[in-house]
């Protein structure tokens, strides 16, 4: 009679995860490993100008360990915020448990194969990767959370938002601490730029409204305001001899692109 008990009670083994809950998972994860990558660099450039070159050294590794949390998000915590939405886990193949960290390493390290992987996940009847093979690990529906499925994705992507915003305000503060920005305003006030069109004197803002960065050149807009009128000035700007130069300037009622970007 307890022998009969004993089997009964013995949980049915885990449903390895469908191949698009697993994608979507993967890419929410990779997602939310970039924006808090960014957001990193953007908090740093609050006190190191972004298009510095120590800020240079620093966006390469900062990108490469956001995209690490893929692969040990699930290790550092109960689950990553992707697999926490789409209510999957990973559980070691020996155990049934949570897998070690070299196991999370070398599932990740085969994510560069991610066009073969893709190939092997939708053809194998096992549900398993190169990376699952060799890790020894399988991706599993997380039962308990599937019933509130529902909820958990919309709390995950909530946190996704709100990562954003914090991103979008930090690289907001992080463009007024550019070198750009420093040297563009020194031109604006040396020059009285815009004074003929907006009227003296010229207020600007204190925040880019847009600095678009690549290597040695790069354009930067500021919303300015005059007696007569309100507009935008754009500037272009070339590096020279480790210095910004501004070499051309407009002023427009319409800002020609907007936002906050960053090439080495």
């Amino acid at each position: 009679m307890d022998r009969v008990s004993s089997v009964s009670e013995t949980p049915a083994p885990a449903n390895p995860a469908g191949f698009v809950r697993r994608t979507a998972a993967t890419f929410m994860d990779a997602f939310a490993g970039l924006l808090g990558a960014f957001l990193v660099l953007s908090l740093l450039g609050l006190v190191l100008p972004m298009d510095s070159h120590r800020m240079a050294v620093l966006t390469r590794p900062a990108m490469i360990i956001g995209l690490l949390y893929v692969g040990i998000g699930p290790y550092l915590f109960s689950n990553s915020l992707g697999k926490y939405a789409l209510a999957v886990r990973v559980i070691s193949d020996r155990t049934g448990k949570k897998p070690r960290l070299w196991q999370f390493l070398a599932r990740w390290a085969m994510l560069i194969l991610w066009p073969v992987e893709v190939l092997v996940l939708i053809f194998a009847p096992s549900k398993k990767r190169i990376g699952d093979r060799l890790a020894a690990t399988t991706v599993v529906e997380d039962a308990k959370a599937k019933a509130r499925w529902g909820r958990r994705f919309g709390l995950s992507l909530t946190a996704l938002f709100v990562l954003y915003l914090a991103l979008v305000q930090s690289m907001q503060a992080a463009a007024a601490n550019t070198e750009m920005f420093t040297a563009a305003s020194a031109f604006l006030q040396e020059h009285q730029v815009g004074v003929e069109a907006l009227g003296a004197p010229v207020s600007t803002s204190d925040t880019p409204f847009s600095v678009l960065m690549k290597q040695e050149k790069g354009t930067l807009i500021v919303s300015a305001e005059g007696p007569r009128a309100k507009g935008y000035i754009e500037m272009k700007l070339s590096k020279t001899s480790g210095r910004w130069e501004v070499i051309d300037w407009q002023v427009t009622e319409e800002p020609s692109t907007r936002g906050y970007s960053y090439s080495y």
